[in-house]
C-alpha cells in the first residue's frame, strides 16, 4: 500500500504526535531511530517493508509544528528532539493516560482540552 496517501500520511501524524507528547518534553529527547522503531510498532513502514526513511521524519515533524503548532527542536546534548512547548512533561503525560483509558477521544487531546493555559485552547476540536 502506498503510505503517502492522505489517510496514510494523517495516521503516521497522529502517531508522532503522540509518541512525542508521552515520550518527549524540554529535557527529555526522542530520537530519530526511537519515532522511526515507533512507526514500525503501529505497522508503519515503506512500500519495501523497511522502516521509514529520515526524510519522512523530517518532514512529519515540520507537519505537526504546521497543523498542530507543536514545535521540536534537535538537541546535540540530548542526541535526539525535544519538544519546546509540551502541554505537559512526559511523565505527566503517562500519568494521565494510564490514569484515563476509557476516554473516547486521546488522553493528550483531553488534556489539551481541559487545561488552564489558554496558548493551547485553539488546538483541539470536540469530537463528541
Amino acid at each position: 500500500m502506498n503510505r503517502n496517501n492522505g489517510r496514510a500520511i494523517s495516521e503516521r501524524l497522529v502517531i508522532l504526535r503522540d509518541y512525542l507528547f508521552t515520550n518527549a518534553d524540554r529535557t527529555h529527547a526522542v530520537s530519530m531511530e526511537d519515532i522511526q522503531k515507533e512507526y514500525y510498532k503501529a505497522g508503519i513502514e515503506s512500500e519495501d517493508g523497511k522502516k521509514i526513511s529520515i526524510k519522512t521524519v523530517y518532514r512529519d515533524l515540520e507537519a505537526i509544528e504546521d497543523i498542530w503548532k507543536i514545535r521540536t527542536k534537535y538537541v546535540e546534548k540530548y542526541k535526539g528532539y525535544v519538544l519546546l512547548n509540551p502541554p505537559f512533561e512526559a511523565n505527566e503525560m503517562r500519568l494521565i493516560r494510564r490514569g484515563i483509558p476509557s476516554l473516547p477521544v486521546s488522553a493528550h487531546q483531553w488534556a489539551l482540552k481541559h487545561q488552564d493555559d489558554a496558548r493551547y485552547s485553539g488546538n483541539v476540536r470536540d469530537t463528541s
